[in-house]
């Protein structure tokens, strides 16, 4: 039986913003140059913005397929589309972070081409997958 979409979102919404906020947590030491409005609630804020990027992987997966529900039928290929929708959307947002002035990395962070950094990359190139795949679980278990 499938859940009913709210649910599935809500379980997606919160198992994305758990690991989110884990990471953030995680690679703040990398992180300098906070702009002003970002110092005081950066782990929530980032991990919010992170649930957002998670949700329009799995709508933007959703519409390739036609297919709101298409966690409940998971496939390789479904998974691979998430991932490279993902990488996309982590390109695209660690870029416009950096062109806004939101945050700098210190010296210890790596960086990839086109110059963001290595960890918010990962981030949101796999946390999406990773929440996926424990939502699914949760769904089943529930």
């Amino acid at each position: 039986m499938k859940t009913p979409t709210r649910k599935l979102i809500f379980i997606v919404a919160i198992v994305g913003f758990a690991l989110s906020a884990i990471w953030e947590n995680i690679h703040f030491p990398l992180y300098v140059n906070f702009a002003s409005w970002m110092k005081h609630i950066f782990f929530a804020l980032c991990a919010l913005g992170d649930v957002f990027l998670i949700l329009c992987v799995y709508s933007i997966t959703a519409a390739v397929y036609r297919d709101i529900h298409w966690l409940h039928s998971l496939s390789a290929g479904k998974l691979t589309t998430a991932l490279v929708i993902s990488v996309l959307l982590s390109i695209i947002a660690e870029g416009l972070a950096l062109y806004l002035g939101w945050w700098d990395y210190t010296d210890r962070m790596p960086t990839i081409p086109p110059g963001i950094g290595l960890s918010p990359f990962l981030a949101i190139a796999l946390l999406p997958v990773i929440t996926f795949l424990i939502s699914r679980k949760i769904n089943q278990i529930l």
